[in-house]
C-alpha cells in the first residue's frame, strides 16, 4: 500500500500539489505519492467506458481496441519515434531515437539544456509500471480549447519562470531533453486512472530518468483554467521534490494538512489549497511531516532546477 495523502478540493476552492549521459537519483524502492483529493465528484463528467473506446478509435463495445496512431502515418504512437509528427520512414541519422522529422538536432550535438515540463494536452499513451496497476491505456485528451490551454501554458510558465526549467506543450522538446531533467504533465479526463482525485504525482520523479509522468484530471476539475493551472504547477512542484504545505496552531497541533488562503495578504501557497480570488505563490513552511519541518518551496526549486 503506497503512503498517500489527499488534498481536499471544495466546490468554491482551487487547489493547490547532452551529448554526455546523464544519470540521476534512482526511483525509490516505495516512492512516495502525492494525490489531489477533489472531494464530491460530480459524474456527469465522468466518461463512461462506451465514451472512452469511442474517443480512442477503438470503436466500443462492437469493435476492437486500436493503438492510438496521432500523426496518422501508419505507425503507432508506442511505436513511432516522432509520434506527432508523420515520417513513415522513421529516418534516425543520430541513433537518439528521436526520429529526423521531429529532432530539432537531427545529426546530434545538441546543446545541454537545464530541465524540461511538458505540459501535454493531446492524449497520451501510458505504459508504466507506476500507474494504473502497470496495465498500459490510452489516456484522453484535456477536453480543453486551445486558447485554455494558452493561458495554462501561460501561467504554468509565470509560476517557473525564474527557474532554470523550460515549461512547453512541444513533444519534440521533451523527446530532446535529458531523461533525468524531464517531467510529463499529462492533462486529461481520464480520471480512472486514480480515481477520486484532481491530480497525482510522485515527488521528486522528474529526476528518475524512467519517463514516469504525473496527471491532472481536467473533467474532475470543471475543465475550470484557474483550477487547472494552479493544480498543474502543484503536481509539477512534486516532482521537483515538493512536498505540500500545512498550518499548525502554536502547540504544534495540526489544523490544516493543506494550508488554505492567508486572507491577510490575499496569498496561498501553491502546494497547498487556496481559495478562488487568492494569489498562489511559492510558499516557506511546515509540511505534513511536522510542524518543525519546514519547507522553503524556493529553497528547493532552486536547488533542483537552478536559476536562470
Amino acid at each position: 500500500m503506497k503512503n498517500v495523502s489527499l488534498l481536499g478540493l471544495g466546490i468554491f476552492a482551487i487547489l493547490l500539489a547532452t551529448c554526455t549521459k546523464e544519470t540521476g537519483p534512482q526511483r525509490p524502492v516505495n516512492p512516495k505519492v502525492e494525490v489531489c483529493d477533489f472531494g464530491p465528484l460530480n459524474k456527469n463528467l465522468l466518461q463512461t467506458r462506451e465514451e472512452f473506446e469511442m474517443a480512442k478509435g477503438g470503436g466500443g463495445s462492437t469493435g476492437g481496441p486500436k493503438l492510438r496512431d496521432f500523426d496518422k502515418d501508419g505507425i503507432p504512437d508506442i511505436n513511432d519515434n516522432c509520434p506527432k509528427t508523420r515520417n513513415a520512414d522513421q529516418k534516425d541519422t543520430d541513433g537518439d531515437g528521436i526520429g529526423d522529422a521531429c529532432d530539432p538536432y537531427p545529426y546530434g550535438n545538441e546543446p545541454s539544456v537545464g530541465s524540461v515540463i511538458l505540459l501535454d494536452f493531446d492524449g497520451y499513451y501510458l505504459n508504466s509500471p507506476m500507474w494504473n496497476s502497470g496495465q498500459p491505456k490510452e489516456c484522453l485528451s484535456s477536453g480543453l480549447y486551445p486558447e485554455q490551454i494558452q493561458t495554462v501554458l501561460d501561467s504554468v510558465k509565470k509560476d517557473f519562470s525564474k527557474y532554470n526549467v523550460l515549461v512547453t506543450t512541444d513533444e519534440n522538446v521533451y523527446q530532446a531533453a535529458n531523461p533525468y531533467k524531464r517531467m510529463r504533465v499529462v492533462v486529461t479526463t481520464s480520471s480512472e486512472i486514480y480515481p477520486g482525485v484532481a491530480g497525482v504525482a510522485y515527488v521528486g520523479s522528474m529526476f528518475w530518468g524512467d519517463n514516469t509522468p504525473c496527471f491532472v484530471f481536467s473533467n474532475l476539475l470543471y475543465y475550470d483554467n484557474r483550477r487547472i493551472r494552479i493544480t498543474t504547477s502543484h503536481e509539477s512542484g512534486h516532482t521537483v521534490g515538493l512536498y505540500h504545505q500545512s498550518q499548525y496552531d502554536a502547540n504544534c497541533n495540526l489544523l490544516y494538512t493543506y494550508k488554505p488562503c492567508d486572507w491577510s495578504t490575499n496569498t496561498g501557497p501553491i502546494m497547498g489549497s487556496i481559495g478562488s480570488s487568492c494569489s498562489p505563490l511559492w510558499w516557506v513552511g511546515p509540511t505534513p511531516n511536522g510542524c518543525t519541518f519546514i519547507q522553503d518551496d524556493n529553497a528547493v526549486l532552486t536547488s533542483n532546477l537552478g536559476i536562470k
